[in-house]
């Protein structure tokens, strides 16, 4: 197993790349005026990741508050708990993963990606065992039950493609969704409800610093590399009737998202004060790769095709995904 210090340095490439990549298509609400001082009020829903830490630097470096934000942050386990809550107003913006909201679009519901957020490291999401299992090969899971921060989700996705890659069939696993999320994966998989878990950092980093977990495989190779994983996402109508907001909270992301690209020392700093992390823990966690510029449809493309291949979306919505009208309805005003 690689040390969590050669990860970081791994990573590095990953996080440069998408910031020199990072493209073209309007995100909504740019030009949009910005609210007076402390004069709008944002509820934002966050799934404790690394991948969405940027919203804290925005809130604790004070670029909410230039904007002329108050925002309200909120932890959630899974962006899927949290969908029934958007639609009904209590919470505004979420930053957690895209597939949930994109099967649900495809349902019927009207969401905005209002910006991108991170794309797969290549050791950000990994798949964990318990100290001491027998299980030490990916071949060894069919039949077993594996536990997922929320069933089809964005962990689904990456251990199905796992899984096909070490021919095993998806459908000869037990999914379990943990109902509090990654923060007590590791106590139940430590107490034997799962086989094996799916991890995203810190909480990867952490089972390993107190359980001695073992790492059975790194989920951001081969086909899931730089996968589209998280972004800010709100309800088209909460959108269309807060551009001011909109634009204000896209230039407060923005320049927290180049501040995560830049300064990889702010986002563990970042991290250990919003987890509360050890300093241990936040020094050698693995890293992702955050986007800076416009929300870019080529690159969620490549989620909605994933979803579709591995059926996390259905077969009925095959071509509002393959020909593209599915992202454009996220991202266009």
């Amino acid at each position: 197993m690689a040390s969590r210090k050669f990860r970081v340095a791994s990573v590095a490439a990953v996080m440069i790349a998408t910031a020199v990549t990072a493209c073209s298509t309007a995100a909504s609400g740019e030009n949009g005026k910005a609210p007076g001082p402390g004069s709008a009020n944002i509820n934002l829903a966050i799934v404790p990741s690394v991948n969405n830490v940027p919203a804290y630097i925005a809130q604790y470096d004070g670029f909410f508050a230039q904007q002329g934000l108050h925002v309200n942050i909120q932890s959630i386990p899974s962006s899927a708990v949290v969908i029934a809550d958007e639609l009904k107003g209590k919470v505004d913006v979420c930053a957690g993963a895209y597939l949930p909201f994109m099967a649900d679009e495809a349902a019927g519901q009207k969401f905005r990606i209002l910006d991108e957020g991170s794309v797969m490291g290549t050791q950000d999401r990994v798949l964990m065992t318990p100290k001491g299992s027998p299980i030490t090969r990916v071949s060894q899971l069919a039949g077993k039950t594996i536990g997922l921060e929320a069933t089809n989700s964005i962990g689904t996705l990456l251990v199905d493609e796992v899984l096909e890659a070490n021919n095993v069939s998806p459908s000869s696993v037990h999914y379990e969704t943990n109902p509090g999320g990654f923060q007590t994966m590791a106590t139940q998989l430590n107490a034997g409800a799962f086989d094996a878990a799916f991890f995203g950092e810190p909480f990867a980093t952490e089972a390993q610093e107190k359980y001695s977990d073992t790492v059975l495989a790194n989920l951001g190779v081969g086909e899931a590399a730089q996968l589209p994983m998280t972004g800010y996402i709100a309800t088209r109508k909460w959108a269309d009737g807060h551009p001011a907001e909109v634009a204000a909270f896209n230039r407060a992301i923005q320049e927290a998202q180049r501040v995560a690209t830049a300064n990889p020392q702010a986002l563990r700093k970042a991290i250990a004060r919003s987890d509360h992390l050890s300093p241990v823990v936040a020094d050698v966690i693995a890293l992702p790769g955050f986007v800076v510029g416009r929300v870019d449809a080529k690159s969620l493309q490549r989620a909605a095709n994933a979803m579709l291949q591995f059926g996390q979306l259905s077969g009925k919505y095959s071509t509002v995904v393959k020909n593209g009208s599915l992202i454009r309805s996220m991202i266009q005003p």
